[in-house]
């Protein structure tokens, strides 16, 4: 939180990058066996791997919460 109320002083677009880089990875810290977690973020903290997150709603807004 530290670091988005940081960068938004100076932007508020930016702000929005650290916030959203966690939608790939949070579920798997979150909710993922201590396997899944250990393939993925390990390769993910050295920076040899990335995340990403999609969401595609045909007929509706995106409301990913939802």
């Amino acid at each position: 939180m530290i670091v988005i109320e940081e960068v938004a002083r100076v932007c508020g677009s930016s702000s929005l990058i650290p916030a959203v880089n966690k939608l790939g990875s949070l579920p798997v810290v979150l909710s993922g066996s201590e396997e899944l977690k250990h393939r993925f973020l390990g390769p993910l903290a050295k920076g040899d791997a990335m995340f990403s997150y999609a969401l595609s709603e045909p007929d509706a807004g995106s409301d990913a919460a939802g």
